[in-house]
């Protein structure tokens, strides 16, 4: 999945509505897992923050802290989203944890989203995002962002490539 730069402000700004210790300003911030799993707190009561180390920002810490958001991420999406679940295995998260960036984190995001969207929870979710995004663009990059990722986890065929119309993000998939 490539996401352009508005798809990504769009994520970021999605981000901020949650009561982060301190708001994103760009994907980097995202780099070290503290925020991610800021955001799976409130996605998941059942997710135990407590492997994410927020002191330590060595490499092989902020890889441990990913790691740990996308165990919890993964069982969120198996309770809450089955059909979404060969997305999750799709993110190359290997790749994502040991050299993170702006593109690893959105397809991170993105799950998030779409978990937030598709939950048995969403209400509290869209409610907050009508309330807090104001700019339409990016309101349209979440709802496209949405489609896309539920349309992806629920195919089955071999091969597919989907391209928006606005062209906002392109994913090839394949088994």
């Amino acid at each position: 999945m490539t996401f352009t730069k508005g798809a990504q402000d769009a994520l970021l700004q999605w981000a901020n509505t949650f009561a982060l210790d301190k708001k994103a300003e760009t994907m980097d911030d995202f780099h070290d897992g503290v925020l991610l799993s800021q955001i799976l707190v409130d996605l998941d009561t059942s997710y135990d923050p407590s492997e994410v180390q927020t002191e330590d920002k060595r490499w092989l810490a902020n890889k441990k802290n990913l790691q740990s958001v996308y165990k919890g991420l993964t069982r969120l999406i198996l309770r809450e989203c089955p059909g979404l679940s060969r997305q999750a295995r799709i993110a190359d998260f290997r790749a994502i944890a040991s050299s993170p960036d702006a593109q690893g984190i959105c397809k991170l995001l993105a799950l998030l989203f779409a978990v937030a969207m598709l939950g048995s929870n969403n209400e509290r979710y869209v409610t907050r995002i009508t309330r807090d995004i104001t700019d339409g663009a990016a309101l349209s990059q979440l709802q496209r962002i949405t489609h896309l990722v539920e349309a992806l986890g629920l195919d089955d065929g071999a091969r597919e490539t989907v391209e928006d119309e606005a062209g906002w993000c392109t994913v090839s998939t394949g088994r």
